[in-house]
């Protein structure tokens, strides 16, 4: 079997590398192989190569494999170049110039028919993307019978879906998230404008969150891949004595069983429901970011990706709590998240790579102001 480890670098990027690649084909010493986005996540592979080689692949735990990615072979000349397999999408954008009204109507216009013909859709900064799943020419003709054609611009591309990720960090999604301020409706007290939000949401992100829920969401990605039902409610069981106040306890508990309730039906997966039956056993209590790490297995939601959703998500619903607070508005909620935005990735790595035993929050403050929380007489959130 061959074996892989050492990374050289990317086609993409490198023009020497595509050259050296080149040559190493013309002397068939080149390897080839595709994987699909969940194999790109992982470390560890055993795999089969084009030319019906075996291939082991061992890299440091934390690597994310891109198209066009070169590896070299540990114990014979040449290399192993990676291919991803990606979705071909539709990607439809409105045609530039028209006023506000008219671009409502036909985007509106747009999603009902698109939503008669059950197509899945996902919204990607100004463009709306639809997976390719019949002839081009005939999901040209469906939009062409609307008149369509005539307001959007269409392309195609090979890129990832992000359907599962976008379904389960939506806000439409009744997980009961968008209750939780996280303590922060006490921390302001009637004086938000002493109340530093971008720090403090940087003290949350950096102390809480990512060093305690996020730990926790990759031991329980782990064990799911594994299909582990025990140390996932072993997992669950840490995680409940690692978070100290009582409502933040309980909030994470009631949106992680809120999950599981939602796709009762929806995910027949026997993990997922030997997971359900032991929650409703009472074996632990069902935290959202172990029942999140169980469902990104099954969804096939990369776990660098799922870590990043997950601080994401918090982000928003901190925010969201702010907002309604009245001491955020949205323009300065959108400039915080683009900030803050290029720290996700560093910290779900740094998160993703640290042992359970690591696991623990310090923003002394913020879980003294959560604790205040459940005595207010007063109150707009559940924490």
């Amino acid at each position: 079997m061959l074996r892989v480890s050492h990374h050289l670098g990317n086609i993409h990027q490198d023009s020497d590398l595509a050259a050296q690649v080149t040559r190493w084909e013309h002397a068939h010493q080149l390897e080839e192989v595709t994987l699909n986005e969940r194999e790109a996540q992982k470390s560890r592979l055993r795999l089969q190569t084009s030319t019906g080689q075996e291939l082991g692949l061992v890299l440091p735990r934390g690597t994310e494999i891109t198209d066009g990615d070169v590896f070299a072979f540990t114990d014979r000349e040449g290399g192993l170049l990676v291919h991803l397999a990606l979705q071909e999408v539709m990607v439809l954008t409105l045609r530039p110039g028209l006023p506000l009204g008219k671009q409502h109507h036909w985007l509106v216009r747009l999603g009902h028919v698109l939503g008669n013909q059950h197509w899945p859709v996902a919204s990607v900064n100004e463009a709306v993307l639809v997976p390719v799943s019949l002839d081009r020419a005939v999901m040209e003709t469906v939009l062409r019978t609307h008149h369509l054609l005539d307001q959007f611009t269409v392309r195609y591309e090979r890129r990832s879906w992000p359907k599962a990720a976008l379904q389960l960090t939506d806000s439409f999604f009744p997980s009961g998230t968008v209750t939780l301020s996280h303590g922060l409706e006490t921390f302001l007290g009637g004086q938000s404008a002493e109340i530093d939000l971008s720090q403090l949401l940087q003290d949350y992100l950096e102390r809480k969150i990512a060093p305690c829920d996020l730990v926790a969401y990759a031991h329980a990605y782990r064990a799911a891949e594994e299909g582990d039902v025990e140390r996932l409610h072993q997992l669950d069981r840490y995680l409940n004595v690692s978070l100290l106040p009582q409502e933040l306890r309980q909030g994470s508990a009631r949106s992680g069983r809120a999950t599981l309730e939602t796709l009762r039906r929806l995910v027949e997966e026997p993990l997922f429901q030997a997971f359900l039956a032991g929650i409703e056993a009472g074996k632990s209590s069902g935290h959202i970011s172990i029942c999140l790490g169980l469902l990104h297995v099954l969804w096939r939601i990369p776990q660098r990706r799922g870590g990043a959703m997950l601080l994401y998500t918090f982000m928003v619903n901190f925010l969201g709590a702010a907002i309604r607070l009245g001491c955020l508005g949205h323009r300065e909620a959108q400039r915080l998240l683009i900030n803050f935005r290029p720290h996700l990735i560093p910290l779900a790595d740094q998160a993703l790579e640290s042992p359970l035993e690591e696991i623990g929050t310090f923003v002394p403050l913020a879980d003294i102001r959560a604790m205040q929380h459940a005595h207010l007489s007063v109150r707009l959130f559940s924490s």
